[in-house]
């Protein structure tokens, strides 16, 4: 039985891992922000605010970049369109 992860080549793995620990630290960084505000409503956050945005436009950057060496890939015809599949030289 084929999982949907088993499918996919190692780059999307890591892409996905990377792009799933960045959102989680992304959203426990909003939500501490939020309690932090509620806890304190005097507190200056603009400094957390500035970090958390750089860090969404670098994980967007890296996505956009991945995807878009992935297509050129394609373009090219020098993706490995089965990643599941390996050739045998010595079979040929």
């Amino acid at each position: 039985m084929s999982t949907p992860l088993r499918e996919r080549s190692t780059a999307d793995l890591i892409v996905i891992g990377l792009t799933a620990v960045v959102g989680f630290v992304v959203l426990s960084a909003v939500i501490g922000a939020v309690v932090w505000r509620i806890a304190d409503p005097n507190a200056d956050l603009t400094g957390l605010v500035a970090r958390v945005g750089d860090l969404v436009t670098t994980i967007i950057g890296v996505v956009a970049g991945y995807l878009a060496g992935k297509g050129e890939g394609y373009a090219e015809g020098t993706s490995n369109s089965s990643p599941t599949e390996f050739s045998n030289p010595e079979a040929e």
